[in-house]
């Protein structure tokens, strides 16, 4: 069941009914809520975007093995992760125009948040090394892990730029997940994977 309420759980809403147990849901902004089958990397993955208001379903993507997505704050562009012949892509999809494009880094869409302040730029954590396809159910189960640097991507140059190696600052490898940009863009902050630490990177000093 998928229910919407208030901060404080009052005014419960029930607006999604699914025979699958498991979905992940983003809520960007406005009335849809982008909901994505739990990724593996060898099942075909859904995104479908979720009318609050009409309870109706908006298929996005389809038939996507290992499918991970982030949706930006205007429902324009979705960036996803997805398993090609046992080895995982990083893509953008415009939703306008169905076109989509390859990235010229690896990483998982849940290593990722969409700039504040720039519609067309991402900060990722990237993997140093990159993994075969099946290493992404090694990765949610926690049987393996990775060591990342800190990306920024420019959509619409199809360009990447490596920040800083967390490591060489950390003294501690580091598998970024849960990121979250202050409001001016001056600090992102992550949580290690590994150990659940919260961790704070100053952007303007890069």
């Amino acid at each position: 069941l998928g229910i919407i309420s208030d901060p404080d759980g009052s005014k419960k809403v029930q607006v999604f009914d699914s025979p699958l147990s498991v979905w992940q849901s983003q809520w960007p902004t406005g009335d849809k809520i982008a909901l994505t089958t739990n990724p593996s990397a060898n099942t075909s993955g859904y995104l479908y975007f979720l009318n609050t208001n009409t309870e109706k379903l908006e298929k996005v993507l389809s038939g996507v093995r290992g499918l991970t997505t982030l949706v930006n704050e205007d429902r324009t562009q979705v960036l996803f992760t997805h398993n090609e012949s046992n080895r995982l892509l990083l893509s953008i999809l415009d939703i306008e125009s169905d076109e989509v494009t390859d990235l010229p880094i690896w990483t998982l869409a849940e290593k990722c948040i969409w700039s504040n302040i720039n519609n067309d730029i991402i900060y990722c954590g990237v993997p140093n090394t990159v993994p075969a396809g099946t290493d992404l159910d090694r990765w949610y189960q926690g049987l393996t892990s990775f060591s990342d640097s800190i990306w920024m991507i420019d959509t619409q140059t199809q360009t990447a730029n490596m920040l800083i190696n967390l490591a060489d600052v950390s003294r501690e490898e580091i598998d970024t997940i849960k990121f979250v940009l202050s409001p001016e863009e001056d600090y992102l902050f992550f949580v290690n994977k590994k150990d659940s630490n919260l961790w704070q990177l100053k952007l303007n000093n890069l």
